[in-house]
């Protein structure tokens, strides 16, 4: 009776040390940053996109992204101060055509 009882007890704190492990493994991952063009968005400096609207695209469109495929979406959150539609519409212009180069 005392084996039965020292193995149940051994079973039950080896169970106790894996579930950690096996809910790390099953858990939701989160989100990578994604991996930004670094030398697209140099080029897209010497063409004249200013720091506004770079940081702007950056933060919220998929434009620099190493992995962009074609299809580019901007989040409609509003411009930030010092930003025109003009200046923004402007470099997305010179990052489309950077991209058409490149490819």
């Amino acid at each position: 009776m005392t084996t039965k009882i020292m193995l149940l007890g051994t079973v039950l704190a080896v169970s106790a040390l894996s579930l950690p492990f096996i809910i790390t493994e099953f858990s939701p991952k989160p989100d990578l940053p994604p991996i930004l063009n670094h030398d697209l968005i140099d080029e897209a400096v010497k063409l004249g996109c200013n720091e506004p609207s770079l940081n702007h695209l950056i933060q919220y469109s998929n434009l620099l992204h190493d992995s962009f495929d074609g299809n580019y979406i901007i989040a409609t959150i509003g411009l930030p101060d010092g930003l025109s539609q003009n200046e923004l519409d402007e470099c997305v212009q010179i990052i489309l055509e950077k991209h058409d180069s490149l490819d």
